[in-house]
């Protein structure tokens, strides 16, 4: 059995000193972390090895490290000689001046090319090792030779006389700044040269800066690979220790994190963790014992509550084959690692309990950088409003732990605020007396939260004095989520839905009246009620529903797709058997397109997570809760769903949106069914906003809805004829469509067709084929008239005229019109297609298909 004591520090982040407060607090810090390792050294032994995993500066400069030279000189005086010290590069490793912009590493990662910049020493000279200049003049001070030659970007220690090895791999070589997660890898050269340095040896230590799972990108980079053959594994980065196993019935690697060992937050974890590590043949056991700084006592104390199951102890202990926190067959399925994050909507536990989180603290910098106060955001539902409210909880609570890792964390000023949270969806509404009571147990239950007593019994006068009490402490942050459900959820019901708009009216008063005590606001929702009927009194409301700052606030961009799914994709690819490009052109069509600018499209987030997790296309948004209220209205309102598509609209339309004169448009465009395909800005005018379906799954969905209360068919029976008419049109088989066409309308309720309307038999088809995906233009204009709808395959171009009665008076009216003038220039061949109907059998009476012969 071989026996290794480790010293684990991680995120020294030497800095250049900003004031005399913060220099005097780090050297503090230092010289008690010195005194505790000197404690340790004498109760339970010295360590063989000082692992430092990386981030020991903070900006990669040469100040920096004459400053960690000089503290980790000092530690070495209390160390024995024979101490090594064996350092890895972090992400603050880089120096930031020599990033070439031109060239950038992160796309070289995002194409796949890592590689072959790895197999090119002139490449690693250039792009990498350029970025480390004075990380390496720091080590060659600290460890001279640890890297063997001087054009090497990682390096590999053996010591026979242990059989141990330790690997120092540079996770960090492609670091570019904020958008490193998964546009960063190892490499297989990188991983392949150290297994192979390293070979003799049958205990491995694996030592790196980025956790293996949370950030790097290359599932084919060698991962895998390592975890086979690396016993421990030792990082930094998170600022948290976990300790997970990753195992197979032969072979199990240990990967543990360590806390920051310095860093400027006084509030923060500051640790660092001596690990005593016993090898056997085929397994191994770890004690940890870690230490963490405690800031009233101004000395390092043993953590006693940093493993469950610690009990108190000084220590925890760990087994490679048992007492694990997790075990896991097989090493590189990513998603058993990271998961997805569907319906979850506690940012909190997001971050600690290991879900992806898609990072949008850039756009939330937005509110400090403006300073306002009261804000308003329309979305439709699922589309992560209830996670960015509870985002702006946790800022604004000044937890800033959970945000180590993303944009905003050095771009604001942590303070705490009291936070008063009201999520509509967890209170009850069924009529305006149950929705009163609702909210004064709301308030008298965040008081309680904040020992606050309240004396007044009106739900609104308590509203406000709570909002005064709390401001004691601190000015009142107010973020109320899906304010307006106790509406839309009675939108069929006028009385219920127009008595809890007045309670609703009522209570969002407050907000205007306490604005001395508040220090934001935010407010949610499906819907924008008129001001009049709802924000009366919040004239100073900000609306970013159109703002361009805020139009990829919510759902995903392209560039987020390709940071953070594009392991996903890859794996969906191969499930469905298909190439990575082919699947990420479907899932653009069937799930982008929403958009609030015109500009900037993003994804649906709800869709996309369904879609990943359950390795299929379907219309997972659309039927999570679209209303059969909105498709009757549609229905019963006699409007022509034709004109949906490509409708022009003045922003009048969505400020006077309100339940006593319902606008269909409106109604479609605030619940997501349409989104925003152009913007048009006049010189002195209001914008004018072009509609269309958002994408593939609304787009077909809606008409498939749309047919079956058109129909009275349930939509089973519509998706499943949609699916022979679409291989039909799809084998340009006119013929077979209309022939499924006709058993189609044969079993529509007699009840429900429309009989002497042609425009019923015309939409009836219309929605078909918009269904099965065709792009179809109805009422097309020429300088004769207008075509009932003009269709385009990969092979032909088609012309259709619909009457009642019979087929041939259709096609007089295509010839006598020449409808087909404008398509004749078109390489394609050009088909006519009168179609006409019997009202007698409510079907299709016959047709008529005739080619144009070109001159």
């Amino acid at each position: 059995m071989n026996e290794i004591t480790i010293l684990h520090l991680s995120e020294i982040h030497f800095r250049q000193n900003k004031d005399e407060e913060s220099k005097a607090f780090r050297q503090t810090v230092q010289q008690r972390l010195i005194d505790a390792v000197l404690t340790h050294t004498k109760e339970h032994g010295d360590p063989d090895f000082v692992a430092v995993t990386g981030d020991v500066a903070f900006s990669g400069n040469k100040s920096e490290y004459d400053e960690a030279l000089v503290f980790l000189e000092k530690l070495k005086t209390v160390l024995p000689k024979e101490t090594e010290f064996l350092v890895v590069p972090g992400n603050h490793d880089v120096d930031r001046s020599q990033v070439n912009e031109l060239f950038s590493l992160h796309q070289v990662v995002k194409e796949g090319n890592t590689d072959k910049l790895l197999d090119n020493p002139k490449h690693i000279e250039s792009f990498i090792n350029s970025k480390f200049k004075s990380y390496r003049d720091f080590v060659q001070e600290l460890n001279p030779g640890l890297y063997a030659a001087p054009g090497d970007y990682f390096w590999v220690k053996n010591y026979k006389d242990k059989n141990i090895s330790f690997l120092g791999l540079n996770s960090a070589w492609a670091s570019e700044g904020d958008n490193d997660r998964f546009n960063i890898a190892l490499g297989s050269p990188q991983v392949i040269a150290a297994l192979d340095k390293s070979k003799e040896f049958s205990n491995r230590v694996l030592l790196m800066h980025h956790p293996p799972f949370d950030w790097l990108k290359d599932l084919e980079g060698g991962r895998g690979e390592l975890l086979k053959n690396c016993r421990l594994l030792l990082h930094g980065h998170t600022h948290s220790v976990h300790a997970p196993v990753f195992k197979d019935p032969d072979h199990a690697c240990l990967c543990l994190g360590a806390n920051a060992s310095y860093t400027n937050d006084k509030e923060g974890s500051i640790g660092f963790q001596f690990i005593h590590v016993n090898f056997s043949e085929k397994d191994f056991d770890a004690k940890v014992r870690p230490y963490i700084f405690d800031s009233r006592r101004s000395e390092f104390v043993p953590d006693t509550n940093r493993w469950p199951g610690q009990d108190g102890k000084p220590y925890f202990e760990l087994s490679s084959f048992k007492d694990i926190s997790f075990q896991v067959p097989g090493y590189i399925r990513m998603e058993t690692f990271i998961k997805l994050p569907l319906n979850k909507r506690v940012f909190k536990e997001l971050i600690t309990e290991n879900y992806l989180y898609v990072d949008k603290t850039r756009y939330i910098y937005n509110f400090f950088k403006e300073k306002g106060i009261y804000y308003f955001l329309s979305r439709p539902r699922r589309f992560g409003k209830s996670l960015l409210i509870s985002t702006l909880k946790e800022i604004f609570s000044g937890n800033s732990e959970l945000f180590k890792d993303l944009w905003i964390y050095d771009k604001i000023e942590w303070k705490k605020y009291p936070v008063i949270h009201i999520d509509f969806t967890s209170l009850a509404y069924e009529n305006h007396e149950t929705l009163k009571k609702s909210l004064y147990e709301t308030i008298d239950q965040i008081a309680n939260e904040y020992g606050v007593q309240l004396t007044f019994s009106n739900y609104k006068t308590r509203f406000v004095e709570l909002i005064r009490k709390l401001s004691a402490v601190g000015k009142v942050v107010v973020l109320i989520d899906e304010y307006d459900k106790p509406i839309i959820d009675h939108i069929d019901n006028l009385s219920i839905a127009k008595g809890n708009r007045k309670i609703l009216k009522m209570f969002y008063e407050v907000l205007k009246s306490t604005e001395e005590y508040l220090k934001f606001v935010f407010i949610t929702g499906v819907s924008k009620f008129s001001r009049v009927s709802i924000f009366s009194g919040l004239n100073n409301l900000t609306d970013i529903t159109f703002s361009d700052e805020y139009a990829a606030l919510l759902g995903y961009t392209a560039e987020e797709m390709k940071t953070y799914f594009d392991h996903e994709m890859a794996r969906l690819a191969k499930v469905l058997n298909s190439e990575k490009e082919e699947i990420a052109e479907n899932v653009k069509e069937w799930y982008n397109g929403y958009s609030w600018d015109g500009k900037s499209f993003v994804y649906n987030p709800f869709s996309i997570l369904n879609l990943f997790i359950g390795n299929r296309f379907e219309n997972y948004w659309f039927s999570s809760a679209t209303p059969t209220f909105l498709i009757d209205f549609i229905r019963e309102s006699g409007g022509d769903v034709r004109d949906y598509d490509g409708i022009t609209a003045s922003s009048y339309l969505f400020e006077q949106y309100d339940i006593e004169s319902l606008d269909i448009v409106s109604l479609l465009f605030q619940t997501g069914y349409l989104t925003v395909k152009e913007r048009n800005i006049a010189p002195f005018s209001k914008p004018e906003y072009v509609l269309t379906y958002p994408n593939a799954e609304v787009r077909e969905s809606f008409m498939v809805y749309l047919c079956h209360s058109y129909t009275g068919k349930n939509v089973t029976e519509v998706d499943r004829e949609y699916k022979k008419l679409k291989d039909a049109i799809h084998r340009d088989d006119l013929p077979g469509f209309f022939e499924i066409m006709k058993s189609f309308f044969s079993t529509i309720p007699y009840s429900i067709v429309q009989k002497d309307r042609e425009s019923y038999y015309h939409l009836v088809i219309y929605l078909t084929m918009k269904a099965i995906g065709v792009v179809v233009k109805s009422e097309d204009p020429t300088n004769r008239g207008r075509i009932d709808a003009v269709f385009e395959t990969p092979g032909n171009i088609y012309i259709l005229e619909f009457k009642i009665g019979a087929a041939a008076k259709a096609m007089k009216q295509i010839k006598d019109k020449q409808y087909y003038e404008k398509y004749l220039s078109s390489s394609k061949p050009v088909k006519l297609v009168g179609v006409g109907f019997d009202t007698g059998t409510r079907n299709i009476r016959d047709y008529r298909i005739e080619e144009v012969k070109k001159m």
